[in-house]
Formats: C-alpha cells, structure tokens, sequence
C-alpha cells in the first residue's frame, strides 16, 4: 500500500483510478469506485504532485550495487564531481534510482545538479573530477 498526501489528505494510491493536469497546473484525480474526483490547483508544486502520484519517490525495492557505481554531480562553477553508489531503488513508477545515505536514511538521489550514474569506465568523460569516498 502506497500512501500519498494530496493537500493535506492522505490517499491509498490503489483507490487512485486516473489523474491529469490542465492548463494552468490544475490537476484532476478521480477514484475508483465511483468516488468524486479531487480538483487541486498544483501551481508551482505539479511536476512534485505529478512524481508523487507517478510512483517516483516511492522506493519498492533496494538492490545492492555489485560494480562500482557513482552518481555525478555538476557544481557552481561548472567542474563535476561524484559520489559513491551503493544502493539502487526500484521505484513505483519503474525508474531505477540511485539511493544515497544522508543522515542516517536512504534517500532518492535527484535535483537540479544532478546529472545521472555512471559506472567506473564512464567517468572519464567528466575528467577532471572530484570523487568523493566515504570511510
């Protein structure tokens, strides 16, 4: 069971039987069973509603990493760096996701500077490069 939070209320993603956005960010859920849809002005927050609803930041499954693996970022000032990857999430919307540990919990790897995983052999292309290692 996936639970998710729409302004406030929190939804079985199961009883969820479609959604859509319109013009202007508004998006439109409709349940099964015959149960009245849900009109939510998203406004800045549709692509975070949009991932919600979609499965993409719901982890189903951890699957350990057996090459080495590394998730490249791009920073301010335009060099690259990297960390390391041990952990990749089966998410509910199919991705495969890079799982990162930050303070203690798994967390998805995403945002803006976030540039995708590469395996060892691929890095070159992002040299010079900073690799962060963990002890």
């Amino acid at each position: 069971m996936r639970i998710i939070n729409l302004e406030g209320t929190h939804i079985n993603a199961d009883r969820i039987n479609s959604y859509f956005f319109t013009e202007g960010t508004q998006l439109h859920v409709s349940f099964k069973g015959g149960r009245v849809s849900k009109i939510i002005e998203a406004g800045n927050r549709a692509a975070w509603y949009r991932d919600e609803l979609s499965g993409a930041h719901y982890v189903k499954q951890a699957i350990p990493c057996v090459t080495p693996t590394w998730s490249v970022w791009k920073d301010t000032d335009g060099s690259h760096f990297a960390t390391p990857v041990t952990l990749l999430g089966l998410c509910a919307d199919g991705e495969v996701r890079a799982l990162d540990l930050v303070e203690g919990a798994y967390a998805i790897v995403d945002g803006g500077s976030f540039v995708g995983l590469y395996c060892e052999d691929d890095l070159q292309q992002f040299e010079p490069l900073d690799r962060e290692t963990r002890a």
